[in-house]
């Protein structure tokens, strides 16, 4: 999956407001106004608030690259030492 450059920026961009105004503060707006828009759909407030986290190599992949392994092969497997 691909993301375009403007979506790059937009994401470097988010995540530079989160270091100034503080992740948790961020995140929770933005779950909240995401858990908003799901009820609007129809789910109810209760199951609205789920969601997950992407594994850091994946966002890293996002961020510099545009893209990553949409089969999440690479982000699952560890490195062995």
């Amino acid at each position: 999956m691909r993301v375009s450059e403007s979506e790059r920026q937009a994401l470097i961009k988010a995540l530079e407001i989160g270091e100034e105004w503080g992740y948790g503060n961020v995140i929770s707006h933005l779950r909240t106004a995401w858990a908003k828009k799901l009820a609007a759909e129809g789910l109810p407030e209760s199951g609205a608030h789920g969601g997950t986290v992407m594994p850091f190599k994946m966002q890293e992949d996002v961020l510099r690259r545009g893209f990553w392994d949409h089969t999440g092969k690479s982000y699952l497997t560890q490195p062995t030492e």
